[in-house]
């Protein structure tokens, strides 16, 4: 997420973006951290669940985090949200009326969007929601598939029933490449999506040899859908997923 603000000031969730020095500098001074190592300043930006930071320009001159950690480095003051006055900082940003009333009302806004969530746009969900989301498309998939009726599992039978669980199984990839992982958890989660692609794929192509009666297809089909399926577990229990049991002809 990347708003523009008034009189060039900008909201930005980009954690890479994050001025820990300035951060430090300013929470260094502040009652309730005083005397705060920059590497748990640090530590606070890799894993909070989310970072909205405020800038003039390329000057940092806003933070706030929402807190993920268990339990969090601060309880008091998880999800508060700083102004980094320009005082504060080491460097320097222009000084007018408008702007340091730019400032106040970024500030506002700045709160509004860690606290409410909704990353102004960005949609990004917190660990705890990305998990309970996806294991609820896994089970509602596995429940609607679990009652489609299915003969022995062979080339000459299978082409029905691998038609049938496809068409639950596309629409729940639809339902997980709609949903937003927090920032730590994309890479994992884009791998994630990958390998659901992989496995419609492979379905795909397990369908057509059972329709072609081609065994042999069929037969190396079966052994990359378990291969993939592997590979989904592994990415799953990374995610805290739960109830995703891959489709497939068994």
């Amino acid at each position: 997420m990347r708003r523009e603000l008034q009189d060039g000031l900008v909201l930005d969730d980009d954690p890479a973006r994050v001025d820990i020095d300035a951060v430090h500098d300013f929470l260094a001074n502040e009652s309730y951290a005083k005397g705060r190592p920059r590497e748990v300043v640090e530590r606070l930006v890799r894993e909070a669940g989310r970072i909205v930071g405020l800038y003039d320009a390329e000057w940092q001159i806003g933070f706030r985090e929402r807190a993920v950690r268990q339990p969090p480095l601060e309880p008091a003051h998880e999800g508060r949200a700083w102004p980094l006055p320009a005082f504060r900082l080491r460097r320097t940003f222009r000084a007018c009326a408008g702007t340091d009333a730019g400032v106040k009302a970024a500030a506002l806004v700045l709160g509004a969007l860690v606290v409410a969530g909704c990353g102004g746009g960005s949609g990004r969900l917190s660990r705890h929601e990305l998990a309970s989301r996806a294991s609820k498309i896994c089970i509602d998939q596995a429940k609607t598939i679990a009652q489609i009726p299915r003969g022995p599992s062979n080339p000459v039978n299978a082409a029905g029933y691998l038609g049938a669980v496809l068409s639950v199984f596309e629409e729940g990839v639809k339902e997980f490449h709609k949903l937003k992982p927090p920032q730590d958890e994309a890479a994992a989660y884009r791998a994630f999506l990958r390998e659901l692609d992989r496995n419609a794929d492979i379905l795909r192509m397990l369908r057509a040899a059972a329709a072609a009666k081609q065994l042999q297809a069929y037969v190396r089909g079966q052994a990359d859908l378990h291969r993939s399926r592997l590979r989904l577990d592994t990415l799953q229990r990374r995610l805290a997923f739960t109830g995703c049991a891959g489709p497939g002809p068994g």
